[in-house]
């Protein structure tokens, strides 16, 4: 089976996040996005906690994804990919393939070194690869920190612009629950 592994703090869940699932949604039997559910000084200066997080995956970004994605709370996303990966190494099985996808720069977290040193078995029999989509190229040009300034701002119009189409009616509903 073929199974993507997309982990992200999605604060909030934007439409470079929604191109990233996707795309990894149409090359893979199953999809598990771990998202972050903790609360960090900075997110929550910004007024995106945990809490608010979860509350717009679970009322909205869920619903609209393809059938094969499953989101998963975790409290350090990276860490959940590395934890399932080192299981799927211990399990021994010859079948899976494991794709982790993220954008070109977090993408690095997941290189040839790591997989060797961590997931040796899994490497060496070509179970294991990292793909890094290009923001702006191969996902829109949009980021976290840019939706935060437009949350901060209440720029209505500039925070809806950068959310998913399939969830982009519900931009009100979900400003007013970042804001």
């Amino acid at each position: 089976m073929k199974i993507g592994l997309v982990p992200g703090s999605f604060k909030p869940y934007h439409a470079g996040h929604d191109a990233l699932v996707r795309h990894a949604a149409s090359h893979n039997s199953v999809v598990f996005v771990f998202y972050s559910v903790s609360s960090s000084k900075e997110s929550v200066r910004d007024g995106l906690t945990g809490e608010k997080t979860s509350k717009i995956i679970i009322d909205y970004v869920e619903k609209s994804l393809p059938h094969n994605v499953q989101m998963i709370p975790s409290t350090v996303p990276v860490s959940s990919v590395w934890e399932m990966l080192q299981k799927a190494e211990k399990s021994n099985l010859l079948d899976d393939i494991f794709t982790v996808y993220s954008d070109e720069v977090d993408i690095l977290k997941y290189d040839k070194k790591s997989f060797l040193r961590w997931l040796p078995n899994l490497y060496t029999r070509n179970q294991i690869f990292a793909q890094g989509l290009k923001r702006g190229v191969q996902t829109p040009d949009v980021s976290g920190t840019l939706m935060r300034q437009y949350i901060a701002a209440k720029d209505f119009k500039k925070f809806s612009e950068m959310l998913p189409p399939s969830i982009k009616k519900h931009s009100k509903s979900i400003l007013d629950i970042l804001a």
